[in-house]
């Protein structure tokens, strides 16, 4: 260390001292000290006619001190706690300036010394043996304190006040921000951050954990157990044990209470909104604003992939071909085995499920509906009609009178109706 580090070092020296020793003898650490050396001197001379003699003028001495306490200075000890913080940071950052891992190299050896003599197996035994004693030590505070509800109502309260506290004081953080600064300062403070932030070195940290997750994959896939990755072993046992232990009736009626739980929610909003409704009709006099940006997000993305032309496609042609048909097929199927199974084991389910549905409809407002949407409707697409339907016949045609095609009984019965039908139609036009 050169003369100049350790003049530095001094003055740190000197200024930490000088807090310590003025807090010491601030107002409450002094009268602290006090009253302990006055406790020593009673217990000392107890029993004692010639120690309470040599300790009555301390004694003394004491009690003056305690009356005559005189105000403490809190702005001196302020001030010098702000100056040995700013030296603190002068000292370090002239370090860094002539080295920039100076700290480091010096702490190397500390820290493999450190390492190399801490038994990690005697921690982590430290760590599992002290299970029982602190799940007894919970049992011991539960058993104490759950007789006095009033008390967990009280730990209660003090846990609500640090939240609402926390609110307000979050709130106080922001109000000088909207107060004394306009959007313009505002937007370069706060976006600097994303301005200062390392792009290529979040990208790093991006490629470690990406690397880091392949590694898990493919070495859970090395050590496989049979047919089973070392992950999916070890999920198994984990599931395994968690269902057995779980009872399904309680869960459920879990799931039930917080489905009900959101009903409440939406029905208290919509009450809420209902005695408020400016909220609500400003938000959908904006709702073209507020969906426009997602649309153009969205443009953008398909623009782009129509601008790399062959490329997308060849690279959309490969993930497609790949996708795995035969097990979306077997999804399909055993849907509707479900469905099949469903109707015979209660033919009247989808049938009065429907039947419920359409009674409860309004036909008189959905017939006014159709009556003006479906014109609408159909006079808004008749250009898109026009170029859609030809191929669409066309196709439908192919499709029918293809020899691929089974030609059953059902399948004759089918184009014998619709032959009369084309027929009937053909012969009133």
């Amino acid at each position: 260390m050169n003369e100049l580090s350790r003049q530095d070092a001094g003055n740190l020296t000197d200024q930490t001292s000088k807090i310590i020793s003025r807090a010491l003898f601030s107002a409450g650490p002094r009268r602290l000290i006090l009253c302990i050396a006055r406790d020593i001197l009673g217990q000392w001379s107890l029993g004692s006619r010639i120690r309470q003699k040599i300790a009555k003028p301390f004694n003394g001495l004491i009690s003056r001190s305690l009356k005559n306490e005189s105000p403490q200075n809190n702005a001196t000890l302020s001030c010098d706690l702000g100056d040995l913080l700013t030296n603190y940071a002068r000292n370090i950052n002239a370090a860094h300036q002539k080295n920039p891992v100076c700290h480091a190299e010096e702490r190397t050896g500390s820290i493999t010394d450190l390492i190399g003599h801490t038994d990690f197996g005697e921690l982590k035994e430290l760590v599992e043996g002290s299970e029982a004693c602190l799940l007894k030590t919970l049992e011991s505070i539960n058993n104490a304190i759950w007789p006095y509800p009033a008390k967990i109502g009280c730990l209660v309260g003090i846990l609500l006040s640090i939240g609402n506290t926390s609110i307000k004081g979050l709130s106080e953080i922001i109000r000088p921000l909207l107060q004394n600064l306009g959007p313009d300062l505002t937007a370069d403070i706060l976006l600097s951050i994303l301005r200062e932030l390392s792009g290529e070195e979040t990208a790093k940290l991006t490629n470690s954990i990406s690397e880091l997750i392949r590694r898990l994959h493919t070495g859970s896939a090395l050590l496989a157990k049979g047919d089973k990755s070392l992950f999916e072993f070890y999920l198994l046992d984990f599931l395994n044990d968690f269902l057995a232990a779980i009872d399904p009736e309680i869960l459920t009626k879990s799931r039930i209470a917080l489905a009900e739980d959101k009903e409440t929610i939406a029905s208290s909003l919509a009450n809420v909104l209902s005695q408020n409704p400016q909220t609500l009709l400003f938000s959908m006099k904006s709702y073209a604003a507020l969906k426009n940006p997602g649309i153009r997000s969205v443009s953008h993305k398909i623009a782009f992939y129509d601008d790399l032309d062959d490329e997308f496609a060849e690279a959309a042609n490969s993930g497609i071909s790949d996708i795995d048909t035969q097990k979306m097929a077997d999804i399909t199927n055993s849907l509707l085995s479900i469905i099949n199974r469903m109707h015979t084991v209660r033919p009247e389910l989808f049938g009065g499920l429907l039947k419920d549905f359409a009674d409860s409809i309004d036909t008189s407002a959905l017939k006014d509906t159709c009556e003006w949407l479906i014109p609408e409707v159909s006079d808004a697409l008749t250009p898109v009609v026009t170029e859609l339907l030809p191929p669409l016949i066309l196709g439908l045609c192919e499709l029918i009178g293809s020899t691929d095609i089974d030609h059953t009984d059902e399948m004759e019965e089918a184009l014998q109706a619709l032959r009369s039908m084309l027929a009937a139609n053909w012969s009133e036009s």
